[in-house]
C-alpha cells in the first residue's frame, strides 16, 4: 500500500546514508576504492548520476559524480535529493580546485567556511561538519569561490583573490556554490572539501575553457584533441593527472576521518542512554 511518504520518482527506501558528491568520477576514485561492501545503487528514475553505496569508516554513504560545471552539479545533486529515500542527513562535496592563495600547494586540502560565486554568498557550509573537518588537522579553513569559467592563468587568479579582500585561504572551482545552494534548498547541511590542483602562481597547460561543452563540462575528447596539436603540453597534463589522483586520495582519507569522528561522537551520545536503559531494568 502506498504511504504518504512514497514517491513514484523515488528510489526504494534504503538505510540513511551521507551523500558524497563530486563533479568527476576521477575525483571519487580513491573514495570508492576505500568503501567497505560497495554496491551499485538503484538507477535514478529517468537517468542521472550513477550511485554507489557502501560504508566509509563504518558509516553508510552514497557516492555519486554529478558531472562538472555548475549546471551539471546543480541538476545532478537535485536529482539525487529528489530520489533518495530517506533523505541524506548531510552532503559532502569533494573535488579538486585551483589555488588562489599563494601559500597553497598542490595536494593541500581546504574545508570551506564560506562559499560564493558571481551572485554572492551561498548559504554557508554546516558549522559542526566544518569543525570536524578542521579537527582532523588535515585541512585548513578557507573560502571556495565558484567562477563562471576556468581560471587558466596566474594573472586571472591574482585578480580574483585581490577582489576577495583579506581571506585566510581561498580556492576557485566551478561547482561549490551550485552544490551549496541545492543542498540549502533541500534543507540539508553540507560540507565542501577541496584539494588544490594548480597553485596560484601556475598557468594551466591548456585553456580548458575551449574544451568545455554547451552544458559547461570539460570534454576529455576535446582535451586530447588539443593536446595532440600541442604535444609539448603532454608532460604538464600528465602531471595534472597525477595531482588529481593525489587529491582524490587525500580527500578520501579526510572524509573517512571526519566520518570516524562523527561515529565516535554518536557512540558517546548513545552511552548515557544505554546506561539509563540498563538502570531502568
Amino acid at each position: 500500500m502506498k504511504t504518504a511518504g512514497d514517491d513514484l520518482g523515488a528510489i526504494p527506501r534504503e538505510e540513511e546514508a551521507i551523500l558524497i558528491v563530486a563533479p568527476l568520477d576521477r575525483e571519487l576514485r580513491a573514495l570508492r576504492a576505500a568503501l567497505a561492501a560497495p554496491r551499485a545503487g538503484r538507477p535514478l528514475p529517468g537517468g542521472g548520476p550513477r550511485l554507489v553505496r557502501g560504508r566509509l569508516a563504518g558509516v553508510p554513504v552514497a557516492v555519486a559524480a554529478t558531472g562538472d560545471g555548475p549546471r551539471a552539479a546543480a541538476r545532478g545533486l537535485s536529482a539525487l535529493l529528489a530520489a533518495l529515500r530517506p533523505a541524506p542527513p548531510a552532503i559532502f562535496v569533494l573535488g579538486v580546485a585551483g589555488g588562489l592563495s599563494p601559500g597553497l600547494a598542490a595536494g593541500d586540502l581546504l574545508a570551506a567556511e564560506r562559499v560564493l560565486d558571481g551572485d554572492g554568498d551561498a548559504p554557508p557550509p554546516d558549522a559542526a561538519w566544518l569543525a570536524r573537518a578542521l579537527a582532523t588537522g588535515r585541512a585548513q579553513r578557507g573560502t571556495a569561490v565558484s567562477a563562471d569559467r576556468i581560471l587558466v592563468g596566474r594573472r586571472e587568479k591574482e585578480k580574483l583573490v585581490r577582489s576577495l579582500g583579506t581571506v585566510s585561504a581561498a580556492i576557485v572551482d566551478l561547482e561549490s556554490a551550485a552544490y551549496g545552494r541545492a543542498a540549502a534548498a533541500a534543507g540539508i547541511p553540507y560540507l565542501v572539501l577541496r584539494a588544490v590542483l594548480d597553485r596560484a602562481d601556475e598557468d594551466l597547460p591548456l585553456d580548458f575553457n575551449r574544451c568545455r561543452t554547451a552544458a559547461g563540462g570539460v570534454s576529455d575528447a576535446r582535451v586530447v584533441g588539443r593536446a595532440l596539436l600541442r604535444p609539448r603540453v603532454l608532460p604538464a597534463l600528465l602531471d595534472l593527472d597525477r595531482r588529481l589522483a593525489l587529491g582524490s586520495r587525500r580527500l578520501a582519507e579526510l572524509a573517512a576521518e571526519i566520518l570516524a569522528r562523527r561515529k565516535d561522537e554518536m557512540a558517546g551520545e548513545d552511552s548515557p542512554r544505554r546506561e539509563m536503559a540498563a538502570a531502568a531494568h
